[in-house]
């Protein structure tokens, strides 16, 4: 299907009309491999506030973004772009991530969800954007090989790998950028971001195949510490996390906090392989909080480090 022009000043409405295949997103199965790659939601490259929407809407409230290569799948990849809720499904709205594959200069990949065609219902498309000074034109592509939407906030989009860079395994993309926006009149594209969200953790394609291989967890980190300089004046509160670096064949280590030692964990970022620091500046003063760490590849999550407590000053 040849590429279809949309400037981000003008509307998508017209050149949705000219997509019209079939979508289903395959069930869910027991992964033949492990690892947070091969198991849906996949790998979270970044996490945004809750709250943050312009107009207080939950279906426009991004969350999060995952990325995984499930094994019963042959050369794809699977965004999982989560909200607040979609129990609701708000019309003439587009949720997008766009992401930077590196080696390709001056050109974006897209991947969206919209609700500009009443009849259809949600339409899954994949696209890239090429932008100049003073705007971007995104270019859909056409409709992705699968894709749905939970009314828990979870939309899932499934595309090959050739449709969106032809992206072999070993190459690594990020600079996510995640948009939620209101067509408020499609004739005339005015458009309004409801939430946007930039940056997040670089993915490394690891293929599929990878999923169906086995492969040994990391070693577990040891030795977290957490620290918290005591801010005064207009120094910002945050937290360093410092640990022991003990595998040789991680891909990412995973950090979780809570505000009960006992439990309540969650998973707030993500660090590249070999490292052993992070810092979590989405913190409160005089709180205090509880962390975590474990490491992860193909084969699966590490067991966890100790447990570390801060108070923020």
């Amino acid at each position: 299907m040849p590429s279809v022009k949309v400037s981000t000043r003008l509307t998508f409405l017209f050149t949705i009309s000219l997509l019209s295949l079939a979508l289903s997103f395959p069930a869910s199965a027991a992964q033949a491999g492990a690892g947070p790659a091969c198991t849906l939601p996949g790998v979270t490259v970044f996490t945004d506030p809750a709250g943050d929407t312009a107009d207080g809407l939950a279906a426009h409230d991004i969350l999060s973004a995952s990325i995984a290569e499930p094994a019963e799948l042959t050369d794809q990849i699977v965004f999982t772009l989560k909200v607040a809720d979609l129990s609701v499904l708000t019309p003439n709205t587009e949720w997008k991530l766009v992401f930077s594959i590196y080696d390709q200069r001056y050109i974006n990949r897209v991947v969206a969800m919209n609700t500009f065609d009443p009849v259809r219902g949600a339409v899954f498309t994949y696209g890239h954007e090429e932008c100049g000074i003073s705007f971007c034109n995104v270019y859909i592509d056409g409709e992705a090989d699968a894709g749905e939407y939970l009314p828990d906030g979870t939309i899932r989009i499934t595309v090959a790998r050739s449709k969106i860079g032809d992206m072999p395994v070993g190459q690594t993309f990020g600079s996510y950028r995640a948009v939620v926006q209101t067509f408020y009149n499609p004739s005339v594209a005015t458009i309004a971001d409801m939430d946007n969200h930039f940056g997040g953790t670089e993915y490394t394609v690891a293929g599929n195949e990878a999923c169906r291989q086995v492969v040994a967890p990391p070693a577990a980190p040891s030795n977290l510490t957490a620290i918290s300089p005591n801010n005064s004046g207009s120094k910002k509160s945050q937290v360093t996390l410092v640990w022991d670096d003990n595998a040789d064949d991680e891909q990412v280590y995973h950090v979780e906090r809570s505000t009960d030692a006992a439990g309540g964990f969650v998973e707030i970022g993500t660090a590249a392989a070999d490292a052993t620091t992070y810092q979590d500046q989405a913190v409160e003063s005089r709180t205090t909080y509880f962390y975590r760490v474990r490491a992860s590849n193909a084969g699966g999550y590490s067991g966890y480090s100790n447990t570390a407590a801060v108070t923020v000053k």
